[in-house]
């Protein structure tokens, strides 16, 4: 038989200890929460030169290999270890280079995307810029 969750029970305690510790709504500013683990930063402005390291770190680091080498003395007992957990790890390993490798292929796509969206953007720059240029000129033969 499942446990019942009693919610209102649950909220009354929660409560309880915020009256205890004497918490008021200006006390629950989220302004210096952190929410990244060092990767992401949402005030990071984008690189694409950072992003193409990053992009050739991955397709160096996608594949773990397939052996695994245990440390320690005993050879022999090294050997039997490796082969007792092998058709064990290697289906793992597999999977996870499948998943690794489609994972850099996305990561490769989206960075052939945005090198040619940068050279629309730069070639529609360069179309403005002589329209523009135009535009002003012909104001000037009309004044």
């Amino acid at each position: 038989m499942a446990k019942e969750i009693e919610v209102d029970n649950i909220l009354t305690e929660i409560r309880k200890d915020i009256e205890d510790k004497n918490l008021t709504e200006e006390k629950f500013d989220f302004k210096d929460v952190q929410i990244s683990d060092g990767l992401f930063d949402a005030d990071h402005e984008f690189s694409m030169n950072d992003y193409l390291k990053t992009i050739n770190d991955i397709n160096q680091q996608w594949k773990i290999p397939m052996s695994v080498h245990i440390q320690g003395r005993g050879k022999l007992i090294k050997k039997l270890v490796e082969r007792l957990t092998y058709f064990s790890i290697i289906p793992r390993f597999s999977s996870q280079n499948d998943f690794n490798k489609s994972v850099t292929k996305g990561f490769n796509e989206m960075a052939a995307y945005i090198v040619k969206q940068n050279e629309i953007i730069d070639s529609l720059k360069e179309k403005v810029d002589r329209l523009e240029k135009e535009l002003k000129e012909e104001k000037e033969k009309n004044e």
